[in-house]
């Protein structure tokens, strides 16, 4: 109810105040603080006037228009009426404690639920909930504020004219941000005409109709490929945190692996079983590379970035043995026959990316398998084609339609519904461009798809990358592991242990401080993201007790941490997972070759 005349106000000056309490003694505290209006001179202000010889001015202070709710479903009711008839409130101030209704904190999450824009004011003179208590009620918010009893006269006039006028800006800068999304709209709508002027009449004082509406088909067909080109792009930013495809590589890991545990007599075959093994080990290397190479897949190549020669032939035969259980044992369970021709011409070498080129190997062939559901052919094929090399992956499956053959190479856009990224074609887009290399597809509807690749000529021999001489191995170390992930903790044991260290392990970072500091060690690996204690803290505490230890830092953010410079103050050396046997054994060797030069015992190198 409304008990106070107050000033009329609208969305730009609104000083409507609703007071939500059970005990009518506070209302009318509010009202004589926010509602009286004195148009005489105090006596003080008459005293300093006598005194100082100047005129009195008559005391004044903003004045409010105050309503009135006992319990928090009345005060409820009066904001819903206010926001139907457009005079909603600006502020209420409510009581904690209002029996036997709703208290302040319901009431407040109720009055926000009908009014997102109210400024609250809890009065309490209670402890009735903690900050972090009333925090996980109502949420952090900026509209809430906190008012103990008694009242400070002074304080609730600030209050109220602070949250007055900050509902008022709150207003009025959402008023000016649609009014200058309508003028935006508006000049950009205006810019389009003039520009679709513009261009109408260079076009008529140019060119005859004829030409006129080549240029149009041209226009229009480079803007698709700006389009195209902008999305490959805009992929590559977003791809540092998608591991597309990965699923590619387990393929291969996980089919090798059920035949090795399906068919024991395989293991029993050494030649067989090691080259299962070695493309195993292959594809989890690959795939390491792919997750962190992901969000440079469509940027062009640097070149910094070392290339090599490769053997197109060879990689084609291993990209088919390593999908070889995706296109013919997982195909003969579901009674589908996929064969794969080759006709593999004398053709010279490529300067590539190894596992790149495989990776378009592979997606090409799980593409043609994709696309033949009911069994078929894939043939793949390389010649020379002047001073290029060409390769063509083809298969006879079902086709592609125009619209499709020209969207294939977008991101996200898949015609397998629930089943497809859309990302493997692009990827496939995106390792040519880097290889200055052209894709072509030619396909018809219920007869097949064929890829066609060509190899820019060499003019000059490509960059080779150095090759990386073995690191000495280091032995006879006492090395602390501590990582959260048991079969890291093992993998990293039986690395070091084959090289002669004593190592000791700690699952989570408060584990291994307590390790370190029973034990001594002359070498600590820490991971990064452990849950009790992170990496970056573990280094700062052993690094504390011992600066002379070696700290490296063994994490998955490697990768990520390299591209951005990225090193922990406390930590001597990062390096990303998976990392092999070689790769732990160099960074051992680097982690403790100052520390052996210095001449601090126990460090063996060979």
């Amino acid at each position: 109810m409304n008990d106070t005349p107050g000033e009329s106000s609208g969305a730009d000056k609104n000083r409507r105040i609703l007071v939500i309490d059970d005990n009518r003694a506070i209302h009318t505290d509010f009202r004589k603080v926010l509602t009286v209006f004195n148009s005489q001179p105090s006596p003080v202000s008459e005293a300093e006037a006598v005194l100082f010889d100047e005129k009195t001015h008559a005391e004044t202070r903003p004045t409010f228009c105050v309503d009135s709710a006992f319990q928090g479903q009345e005060g409820l009711a009066l904001v819903q009426e206010a926001i139907k008839s457009k005079q909603p409130y600006a502020v209420a101030f409510v009581d904690i404690r209002m029996p036997p209704g709703w208290d302040g904190v319901e009431t407040t999450q109720k009055l926000w639920e009908v009014d997102p824009d109210l400024q609250v004011v809890i009065c309490t003179a209670y402890s009735d909930y903690s900050w972090d208590e009333l925090m996980a009620k109502v949420g952090n918010s900026d509209r809430l504020l906190i008012l103990k009893k008694p009242f400070d006269t002074v304080e609730v006039l600030q209050v109220a004219n602070a949250l007055t006028e900050k509902w008022r800006l709150c207003q009025e800068v959402r008023c000016q941000m649609e009014s200058l999304e309508k003028t935006v709209s508006k000049r950009t709508q205006q810019l389009q005409t003039i520009n679709n002027q513009l261009v109408s009449e260079i076009a008529e004082h140019r060119i005859s109709k004829q030409r006129l509406q080549q240029a149009l088909e041209d226009l229009k067909s480079a803007q698709e490929q700006v389009i195209q080109q902008e999305r490959l792009r805009a992929l590559g930013g977003m791809a540092s945190g998608i591991a597309h495809d990965f699923n590619n590589s387990l393929v291969g890991i996980l089919g090798l692996t059920e035949l090795l545990l399906h068919r024991p007599d395989a293991m029993e075959d050494k030649a067989k079983a090691r080259r299962y093994l070695e493309m195993i080990n292959t594809t989890a290397k690959d795939a390491g590379k792919v997750v962190n190479r992901l969000r440079e897949f469509y940027r062009f190549r640097e070149h910094r970035e070392a290339m090599e020669m490769v053997d197109l032939n060879c990689l084609i035969e291993e990209a088919i043995s390593l999908t070889e259980p995706r296109w013919k044992t997982q195909a003969q369970t579901r009674n589908i026959s996929i064969t794969v021709h080759r006709d593999l011409q004398e053709i010279p070498m490529v300067a590539g990316n190894v596992a790149e080129l495989r990776e378009v190997l592979t997606n090409l062939i799980f593409n043609a398998v994709d696309a033949m559901p009911r069994g078929g052919i894939i043939s793949i094929r390389t010649r020379c084609d002047g001073d290029r090399v060409m390769l063509e992956v083809s298969d006879t499956g079902h086709g592609m339609t125009e619209e499709i053959r020209r969207r294939c190479f977008e991101p996200f856009f898949t015609t397998k519904g629930a089943h497809g990224s859309g990302l493997g074609l692009s990827m496939v887009h995106g390792i040519l461009q880097r290889h200055q290399a052209t894709i072509d597809i030619k396909s018809e509807v219920d007869k097949g798809s064929t890829f066609s690749i060509h190899f820019a000529p060499q003019s000059t021999p490509p960059q080779t990358a150095s090759p990386v001489q073995p690191a000495g191995t280091v032995q006879n170390l006492h090395v602390l592991v501590v990582d959260d992930e048991p079969i890291v903790r093992e993998v990293i044991t039986e690395y070091l242990t084959v090289d002669g260290h004593q190592v000791e392990t700690a699952d989570g970072g408060r584990d291994g401080l307590e390790k370190f500091q029973k034990n001594q060690f002359d070498l600590v690996f820490v991971d990064r993201a452990m849950p009790d204690m992170n990496g970056d803290q573990v280094a700062i505490a052993i690094k504390s007790a011992n600066p002379v230890v070696p700290v490296v830092m063994l994490t998955g953010f490697g990768a990520m941490m390299e591209a951005t410079g990225e090193r922990p103050a406390a930590v001597d050396l990062v390096i990303g997972k998976p990392v092999t046997i070689d790769g732990l054994r160099a960074a051992v060797a680097e982690a403790v070759g100052s520390h052996a030069a210095e001449g601090v015992s126990g460090y063996v190198v060979h």
